[in-house]
């Protein structure tokens, strides 16, 4: 009871601090999850391997097949190969059991399944939440040093005007 007490209170206090990373995520956030745990996955390599995992993703055949009874669509464990189909996949499979697309949900549930557990998945949250942070960071501060457009002006047009020297 005391655990569940301060668990409650522990994450009333992230919430009230702004540290809730599961509020309301972006595209911008969710495309850049995707990219940190590329990063951490595989460093981007599409031919990245790890024993019964594939792509850079590192997605295993168990995962394309639990993908496939989904039933939005059916992968072959070739796609795994390939970053759009990898990112299909990670996308559906958290459409299914991620629908608020939470971020500190969908690190977990990648490298520890839907049923995973906070402590064994622990380690790869780090790690992958660093470098989501510290890609998130890269991007504002990009955005923000971008000038301003400012449309130039455009002479005014005249209309109906008589050439001059004519009456």
């Amino acid at each position: 009871m005391k655990k569940i007490l301060l668990r409650s209170i522990l994450t009333i206090v992230l919430v009230f601090l702004g540290l809730n990373l599961s509020a309301q995520t972006t595209e911008k956030e969710w495309n850049t999850l995707i990219r940190a745990m590329i990063q951490c996955e595989s460093k981007g390599n599409p031919k990245a391997k790890n024993g019964p995992y594939v792509g850079v993703l590192q997605i295993s055949k168990i995962c394309v097949r639990g993908v496939n009874q989904i039933g939005v669509k059916k992968f072959s464990y070739n796609d795994r190969l390939s970053r759009e189909k990898s990112i299909e996949m990670f996308n559906i499979f958290n459409d299914k059991y991620n629908p608020d697309h939470d971020i500190e949900k969908a690190i977990r549930m990648w490298s520890g399944g839907v049923r995973y557990s906070v402590k064994r998945t622990q380690k790869n949250y780090n790690r992958v939440i660093a470098v989501y942070k510290r890609m998130l960071a890269e991007e504002n501060e990009a955005e923000s040093a971008e000038p301003e457009k400012v449309d130039e002006p455009q002479p005014a047009a005249v209309e109906d005007a008589e050439p001059a020297g004519e009456e």
